[in-house]
Order: structure tokens, then C-alpha cells, then sequence
């Protein structure tokens, strides 16, 4: 569940860097209301590892949606905690009908796989990928992509689910938190790929950090200060 010492790690630290001078955060979100009613103990174990500070069942954010237009772009490191073998990407939450999946992860059985993430406000999208060995998979760019209205997807074999209860039939199925401490700042994406069950789903098929480049004086997200939050 971490990343290893790899030559290529200071390509994809140079990649990152490249990309864009700016980063712009989610915009603060709620707590839900009510929290979502979980199997506790497996999602808990995951977030524990990372640094510990959230509470898996009173810490859930009310958040549909990632927003952010006010920069020319802003980038993301996500990194794959775990992985259950269903593909992980962005949709644009404001589409009518079935919006298009712009995968970031594709169905892959291992964790330690690394998205780089650029997004400028002009509509594209950049997605550098790594697998869990650090090897580059390539980039894939999406142009038509809504930067101001965003959010994360979870496909595998019993269908998909979207950041948005709503377009889930009221369901959750995918739960997010803020990282505390040394994460403040960062996300985590935690994804129900089975249809919703309080008494079954636990939320910890498929977890990601996601994870702001920041160019502030206040705080800089370098790729090697990642690497090290999961030694």
C-alpha cells in the first residue's frame, strides 16, 4: 500500500512540477446529514494507515462536486490506496442524462498506481498514469471537460456510481474525506463498486488520496513529500 524507491519517480516529479504553477483546492465542505451507515472496520484500517485523525463514520463530507475555474489550471497527484479491479475516473456532474466517464484509473487488481492530474479552466484534461511499479502507462488528454462542476465515478461489474447520490438512485457510493495533520489539504475518495447495503458495503474496495500540487509559500506538495507519507 505504498509506493517503493524508483529511478522513475523523479520523471513523474518533473512531470508534475511541468504541468501548471497553480493548484486550487476543493472549496470546504460539510459534514453529511445524515453520516452514511457503513461496516466500519476496513475503511477505518485504511484511513488509519495514512496518518490517522478521521473518523470513517462522523467525518463524511457532503461533497457532489469539485469545483474550480478561477485559475488558468491547477493540478492533482492521485495515488491508488486499494483497488478491488474497478476503473476510477471523473465525470462532469452537471450532464444531463449519463455523463461521459473521463477514466483516470482503468480496472486494474493492484494499488500503488499514480495519476498525475492537470486541469486547466479552458476545458481539458490531462491524465499522466504510472502503475504500481512506477512503470509510465502514458497520457491521455481530455478535451471537453468542465472543470467547474466535477466529480469521481467507480465502474466494475455490478455497474457504475457517481460522486452524486442522486445519480445513484438516492444510493451513496462513493464517500469522501479531508486529511488532517500533515494531509491538510488532501482528499480521500473511497468507492462502494456494489449497489449500497448499510449492512454489507464498507467503502474500502477502493480508496484514493488525491492530493494538491501547491505552489504557495505556505505549503509545497512535491512528489517526494508524497512518496514519504507512505513509507
Amino acid at each position: 500500500m505504498r509506493p517503493s524507491s524508483h529511478p522513475r519517480l523523479a520523471v513523474l516529479a518533473i512531470l508534475v512540477s511541468a504541468l501548471a504553477a497553480a493548484t486550487l483546492p476543493a472549496a470546504a465542505f460539510t459534514l453529511r446529514s445524515p453520516q452514511v451507515a457503513l461496516v466500519r472496520a476496513p475503511l477505518q484500517a485504511v484511513l488509519d494507515s495514512t496518518g490517522g485523525g478521521i473518523n470513517v463514520l462522523t467525518d463524511q463530507l457532503d461533497a457532489p462536486e469539485f469545483s474550480g475555474a478561477s485559475l488558468p489550471s491547477f493540478d492533482y497527484v492521485a495515488y491508488l490506496l486499494r483497488s478491488d479491479g474497478s476503473s476510477i475516473g471523473l465525470y462532469d456532474t452537471q450532464a444531463a442524462g449519463t455523463p461521459t466517464p473521463f477514466m483516470v484509473f482503468p480496472p486494474v487488481p493492484a494499488a500503488g498506481w499514480v495519476a498525475a492530474l492537470h486541469f486547466t479552466r479552458f476545458g481539458q484534461l490531462s491524465v499522466a498514469l504510472y502503475d504500481q511499479d512506477f512503470v509510465f502507462q502514458g497520457v491521455t488528454v481530455y478535451p471537453g471537460f468542465d472543470v467547474r462542476h466535477f466529480g469521481f465515478y467507480v465502474q466494475g461489474p455490478q455497474g457504475i456510481g457517481y460522486q452524486q447520490d442522486a445519480r445513484n438512485g438516492g444510493r451513496p457510493q462513493v464517500l469522501m474525506y479531508a486529511g488532517t495533520g500533515s494531509r491538510t489539504d488532501e482528499w480521500f475518495e473511497c468507492f462502494e463498486s456494489a449497489p449500497y447495503d448499510p449492512a454489507t458495503s464498507t467503502f474500502a474496495g477502493s480508496v484514493v488520496n488525491l492530493a494538491p500540487v501547491l505552489s504557495t509559500p505556505v505549503r509545497v506538495q512535491s512528489w517526494g513529500r508524497l512518496k514519504a507519507l507512505y513509507r
